[in-house]
């Protein structure tokens, strides 16, 4: 091993940015997903509780955080409609 020197230490280095790299986009597809994940039903045998909502891409499936977008949250110039997924 002495025959890569430094070669080693740069390798260990960029596997823990590849590790960190995997991390921050994975944490943003689960935002993205628990944003937008609202507007399924809870399947038969689920009951969710007063004042929670039925997301599947939260943890245990029920969370207490309301929808957070809705339609016309935002009001574009052009007159686009401003919708969410």
């Amino acid at each position: 091993m002495e025959e890569f020197g430094p070669l080693i230490f740069l390798k260990s280095n960029l596997d823990l940015v590849f590790d960190w790299i995997y991390a921050i986009i994975g944490g943003l597809n689960y935002i993205y997903n628990v944003l937008t994940g609202y507007h399924y039903k809870a399947p038969k045998g689920i009951d969710v509780p007063k004042g929670k909502h039925f997301n599947p891409y939260f943890d245990h499936m029920i969370i207490g955080m309301p929808r957070q977008l809705v339609d016309g949250l935002i009001e574009y110039d052009d007159g686009t409609p401003a919708s969410t997924p």
